[in-house]
């Protein structure tokens, strides 16, 4: 029962993750096809339908071994958190010292390997490679333009938290009001109760649909970065978006 539950959890995490990672790697696919395509009214919404088909369909193998690696070491940091726990009890200082620091280690790898499990799978989007061709892709196209990554990323981080808190405190104020003007506020207390758990949910909601956005945000980035080193003469780019990051994007690290 006890490896059972070991077991049950790590597929847990892969499952959770590789949910996760098909979603990614559809909306980058949408966004790749709508991004290369110099006609744009002929995109229409299936074109999200078609894109979750082909990642199940051709991109799954990829999904999976992205979502392995970042459930095993999910699964080694329940293993050091469980660890940390009967050191506690135990009231081991050198071994809680010793088990915090892999704690911490194994923290930062899970976050660079979501980082770059996102970028290789929008990689994988546009030129259809392997995981591992494509995480390679992937950090190089990261460090030949690390400065306008950089730029656009902080740019477009602070538009989304802004959003969620401009989603999270409309949703609350419309249910603060709708709660005063109701009967259920005779029965209340305090209106701080129901207030916070509303704004909670409000922005655990809106955090889901802004990662759409975000990962959005990434996989054009992607494809405008591809879209100059491949086709110099004639780029798939509007002037919109070439304005856009050439006033938010620092410069290209080559000039």
């Amino acid at each position: 029962t006890y490896r059972c539950g070991w077991y049950l959890l790590f597929c847990l995490f892969w499952t959770s993750n590789y949910i996760v990672a098909i979603g990614d790697m559809a909306i980058a696919l949408a966004v790749a096809r709508y991004y290369f395509t110099r006609e744009k009214w002929r995109v229409g919404s299936w074109t999200v339908f078609h894109a979750t088909w082909q990642v199940l369909w051709y991109h799954s193998g990829t999904c999976a071994y992205g979502s392995l690696l970042i459930a095993i070491v999910q699964i080694i940091r329940a293993v050091i958190a469980k660890a940390q726990r009967a050191a506690k009890k135990a009231d081991n200082r050198f071994a809680k010292a010793i088990l915090c620091c892999c704690q911490c280690c194994f923290c930062l790898l899970e976050k660079c390997l979501r980082f770059i499990s996102k970028n290789a799978y929008i990689q994988c989007a546009i030129f259809s490679s392997s995981f591992c061709k494509s995480c390679r892709k992937a950090f190089f196209l990261i460090a030949r333009n690390l400065a306008r990554v950089a730029a656009l990323t902080y740019v477009s981080a602070a538009v989304l938290i802004i959003g969620k808190l401009f989603i999270s405190s409309v949703v609350t104020l419309f249910g603060y009001f709708l709660i005063i003007n109701s009967g259920v506020y005779q029965d209340l207390n305090s209106t701080a109760g129901p207030t916070i758990l509303i704004f909670l949910i409000a922005y655990w909601v809106s955090d889901f649909f802004m990662d759409v956005f975000d990962m959005s945000i990434t996989a054009v980035l992607h494809c405008f970065i591809a879209d100059e080193e491949m086709f110099t003469d004639q780029i798939y780019a509007e002037d919109d978006l070439k304005k856009y990051i050439d006033e938010n994007g620092a410069e290209k690290d080559n000039e």
